[in-house]
């Protein structure tokens, strides 16, 4: 897998379109295909630090040199529970509270 390769992988998972991840970077939509297409390879370290951190993930994950543990189906599942539990009031919490306390 290429840098490309995990870029695209990476902002699929976020749900990110090129669009949202070339606006974070402060680039054109055709940076980030070029970067994904393999037409640009040799991204500058302090780019790739940018596009690490706007993925959410390590420039060794990024480039390879890494492995990643991270299970994205987990760590998605993981976002909606944290933003669903954002939006509930303390009486859905206690009542969501009370039934894991029954599951564990």
């Amino acid at each position: 897998m290429t840098v490309g390769d995990r870029i695209k992988y990476y902002r699929g998972i976020r749900g990110m379109t090129q669009y949202e991840l070339a606006q974070k970077l402060g680039v054109q939509i055709a940076t980030i295909s070029k970067y994904e297409l393999g037409i640009v390879t040799n991204i500058p370290l302090r780019r790739l630090e940018q596009l690490a951190s706007a993925l959410d993930i390590t420039v060794g994950i990024l480039t390879g040199s890494e492995e990643d543990t991270i299970d994205p189906c987990q760590s998605e599942v993981h976002n909606k529970l944290i933003s669903r539990l954002s939006e509930m009031d303390d009486a859905e919490k206690a009542i969501l509270l009370q039934m894991a306390d029954q599951i564990i």
